[in-house]
């Protein structure tokens, strides 16, 4: 059912852009997708929490994976964590976007370019938090062992 969620929200942006006729390149960022990546490491890293994403990651995946119930706990306020800053990340990210595409201020082609892909990256945040990490920190507090 979670991947069921996430695959709708995919397709459903990628529907509206054929709706309106954006081209699907614009969508496809990858340089976005690397720094919204990055961000995430750099967060399990900085919390010293990569025991606790896996053990959250294969909990929400698995049925077989059995936590308990503090480790639960710790991986839910993670991926809320890494929720909050994923959103975080994407919006300075097209904030840097956009101060880095004012320097084509006098090509308006590559100026309207620039500015269309910078506000794709709090698309991909809210995109990344919303389908993927705030189910799964859901799922991780509403799952306990009994």
């Amino acid at each position: 059912m979670y991947f069921i969620g996430a695959l709708t929200m995919i397709f459903g942006m990628l529907y509206v852009s054929y709706l309106y006729h954006i081209p699907t390149s614009m969508f496809l960022n990858v340089q976005i997708l690397l720094t919204i990546l990055i961000i995430i490491v750099g967060v399990i890293i900085v919390t010293s929490g990569f025991k606790t994403f896996i053990q959250g990651f294969g909990a929400v995946f698995s049925a077989k994976y059995n936590i308990s119930d503090e480790e639960r706990e710790k991986a839910a306020g993670l991926f809320n964590l890494l929720a909050k800053a994923v959103i975080i990340a994407s919006f300075i990210n097209m904030f840097f976007r956009l101060i880095a595409t004012m320097a084509y201020i006098e090509d308006a082609e590559r100026l309207a370019h620039g500015l269309a892909v910078a506000f794709v990256s709090p698309i991909y945040g809210l995109l990344i938090s919303l389908a993927v990490i705030m189910p799964a920190a859901y799922v991780l507090s509403k799952s306990r062992s009994k």
